[in-house]
Protein backbone atom coordinates (compact mmCIF):
# COMPACT_ATOMS: atom_id res chain seq x y z
CA UNK A 1 0.00 0.00 0.00
CA UNK A 2 1.05 3.32 -1.14
CA UNK A 3 0.95 6.30 1.78
CA UNK A 4 0.00 9.43 0.39
CA UNK A 5 0.36 12.52 2.74
CA UNK A 6 -1.55 15.41 1.69
CA UNK A 7 -1.33 19.24 2.71
CA UNK A 8 -4.41 19.27 4.86
CA UNK A 9 -8.02 17.49 5.20
CA UNK A 10 -9.29 19.26 1.55
CA UNK A 11 -6.44 18.12 -0.80
CA UNK A 12 -7.16 14.35 1.29
CA UNK A 13 -11.01 13.80 0.87
CA UNK A 14 -10.77 14.92 -2.95
CA UNK A 15 -8.15 12.53 -3.26
CA UNK A 16 -9.74 9.87 -1.06
CA UNK A 17 -12.51 10.11 -3.36
CA UNK A 18 -10.24 9.75 -6.85
CA UNK A 19 -9.28 6.09 -8.20
CA UNK A 20 -5.77 7.15 -6.58
CA UNK A 21 -4.64 3.79 -4.94
CA UNK A 22 -3.57 3.85 -0.93
CA UNK A 23 -4.07 5.43 1.79
CA UNK A 24 -4.90 9.28 2.14
CA UNK A 25 -3.36 11.06 5.26
CA UNK A 26 -4.02 14.32 6.18
CA UNK A 27 -0.75 16.95 7.74
CA UNK A 28 -2.47 19.43 9.49
CA UNK A 29 0.10 21.52 10.65
CA UNK A 30 0.55 25.07 9.55
CA UNK A 31 4.31 25.96 9.44
CA UNK A 32 3.49 28.88 7.82
CA UNK A 33 2.48 30.84 10.85
CA UNK A 34 4.15 31.57 14.44
CA UNK A 35 7.82 29.83 15.36
CA UNK A 36 9.09 26.75 14.18
CA UNK A 37 11.78 26.48 16.58
CA UNK A 38 14.86 24.41 15.13
CA UNK A 39 17.05 24.35 18.05
CA UNK A 40 14.08 22.60 20.27
CA UNK A 41 13.82 18.66 20.43
CA UNK A 42 10.21 17.29 19.64
CA UNK A 43 8.54 17.51 22.81
CA UNK A 44 9.73 21.24 23.36
CA UNK A 45 9.01 22.00 19.46
CA UNK A 46 5.35 20.39 20.11
CA UNK A 47 5.03 22.87 23.22
CA UNK A 48 6.30 26.22 21.88
CA UNK A 49 3.60 25.04 18.59
CA UNK A 50 0.86 24.55 21.04
CA UNK A 51 1.14 27.40 23.18
CA UNK A 52 1.53 29.61 19.89
CA UNK A 53 -2.05 28.31 18.21
CA UNK A 54 -3.46 28.40 21.34
CA UNK A 55 -2.66 32.24 21.93
CA UNK A 56 -3.61 32.88 17.93
CA UNK A 57 -6.53 30.86 17.14
CA UNK A 58 -7.74 29.25 20.52
CA UNK A 59 -6.68 25.80 19.65
CA UNK A 60 -6.43 23.86 22.71
CA UNK A 61 -2.71 22.92 23.59
CA UNK A 62 -3.42 19.00 24.81
CA UNK A 63 -5.64 18.51 21.99
CA UNK A 64 -2.45 19.92 19.38
CA UNK A 65 0.20 17.87 20.93
CA UNK A 66 -1.52 14.47 20.65
CA UNK A 67 -2.37 15.04 16.85
CA UNK A 68 0.85 16.53 16.26
CA UNK A 69 2.97 13.33 17.93
CA UNK A 70 0.32 11.41 16.08
CA UNK A 71 1.21 13.00 12.90
CA UNK A 72 4.76 12.26 13.85
CA UNK A 73 3.74 8.59 14.46
CA UNK A 74 2.36 8.51 11.22
CA UNK A 75 5.04 10.16 9.38
CA UNK A 76 7.44 7.63 11.15
CA UNK A 77 5.86 4.65 10.01
CA UNK A 78 6.48 5.25 5.97
CA UNK A 79 8.80 2.42 5.72
CA UNK A 80 5.82 0.27 6.51
CA UNK A 81 4.74 1.72 2.68
CA UNK A 82 5.61 1.20 -0.76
Amino acid sequence: MILHIHNGDASAEVAKQSSIPGEHFPWREALIDGPAPSAANEQEWRRVRAQHLSEAYGIEPAAYESESLAQEEKLASFTDYE
